[in-house]
C-alpha cells in the first residue's frame, strides 16, 4: 500500500469525471467484503470498473483501488475497530448526510453482489442492520438543517453504520486477510 491512505479529497480528485462518488465506491467495497466476496486487486478492480461503467483504468485509479482495498480489508479485519466510512469530514452536515446515504447505497449493492447465495443465512442482527442501512440510504440530505442537532444526529448515524458494517463483516463474510493479494 502507498504511504498515504486514500482520503476523501484524493479519491474525489481521482474519480473526477467518472460520475462516481468516493463514498459510494467505498461502500461498494465494504459491502462486497462484508458479504464474503474473496477480492484480490484484480477482482476488485473489475468489480469497481463495472460498477462505475469504466472500460479503461488510468494508473492513478488503479493505484487508488488497490490502496482502498488494502486499507478497507485491514480496517474491517483488524481488531482495533479503526474502520471508518470515506466521507468528506470538512463538509457541512447536509453534505455528509448525502455522502452517508451514498455510502449506504454502495454498501447494499456490494453486499447484494458479493456472491452470497440463497442458501446463505444472514444472521438476524445483520439482517436488521441491513434494513437500517437501506433506510439510511434513502435519507434526503436536502432536508437536513445545519446546526448542532444535525451534527449530533449525523455522528450517531455514522457510528451506527460504522459498527453495523463491522458486525456484518464479522457475521457474514469476515475472511482471513491472507486471501487478499
Amino acid at each position: 500500500m502507498s504511504d498515504t491512505n486514500p482520503t476523501y479529497a484524493k479519491t474525489s480528485a481521482i474519480l473526477a469525471g467518472t460520475g462516481s462518488s468516493p463514498s459510494e465506491l467505498h461502500g461498494l467495497l465494504a459491502g462486497k467484503l462484508a458479504g464474503g466476496a474473496a477480492l484480490d486487486a484484480g477482482r476488485w478492480r473489475k468489480a469497481a470498473l463495472t460498477y462505475m461503467e469504466i472500460d479503461a483504468v488510468p494508473a492513478d485509479l488503479n493505484s487508488l483501488l488497490s490502496d482502498l482495498l488494502e486499507q478497507t480489508v485491514a480496517q474491517l479485519g483488524g481488531d482495533s475497530f479503526e474502520f471508518s466510512l470515506l466521507l468528506d469530514e470538512g463538509a457541512d452536515a447536509s453534505v455528509r448526510t448525502g455522502q452517508l446515504a451514498e455510502w449506504c447505497s454502495g454498501f447494499l449493492h456490494g453486499f447484494g453482489t458479493s456472491g452470497m447465495t440463497g442458501d446463505d443465512k444472514v444472521p438476524p442482527t445483520s439482517a436488521e442492520a441491513l434494513k437500517d442501512i437501506a433506510a439510511i440510504a434513502q435519507v434526503d440530505a436536502e432536508e437536513v438543517e445545519e446546526g448542532e442537532d444535525a451534527e449530533t444526529a449525523l455522528f450517531e448515524l455514522l457510528e451506527y453504520v460504522r459498527v453495523a458494517a463491522m458486525n456484518i463483516y464479522t457475521e457474514c463474510g469476515g475472511r482471513d486477510e491472507s486471501e487478499v493479494h
